[in-house]
């Protein structure tokens, strides 16, 4: 998983994102689409780090996120649900566990 065009700095993706990913979707016993990924142009972001991940599959967003939140890369760090843009956030590296919300545009945080 390396983006062939970003800089040397930003080439890849967390190998605990990857391993996390592939434990969902053991897991889930289903595919796991990964709708947005390492996003170059977001800097300063987890996902311009190759640290997050947006995520849907067939099961919905329920099943997805208290599966996500089995997995101990994901807990320890951010999972968030995004029901309008059907899919949840999942990330690695952030130091902090938080977990979210975003409904009509605003986030609600627990």
């Amino acid at each position: 998983f390396v983006d062939p065009d970003a800089p040397e700095s930003l080439r890849e993706i967390d190998a605990r994102l990857i391993r996390g990913l592939e434990v969902l979707r053991l897991k889930l016993g289903l595919p796991v689409r990964v709708v947005s990924g390492l996003r170059l142009l977001d800097l300063g972001s987890l996902h311009s780090e190759g640290k997050a991940a947006d995520v849907t599959s067939r099961c919905g967003l329920r099943v997805l996120y208290e599966l996500a939140l089995l997995i101990e890369v994901f807990a320890a760090s951010g999972i968030g649900i995004y029901p309008e843009e059907n899919f949840v956030h999942v990330d690695v590296g952030r130091g902090v566990s938080l977990r979210w919300v975003r409904i009509a545009g605003k986030y609600y945080y627990w």
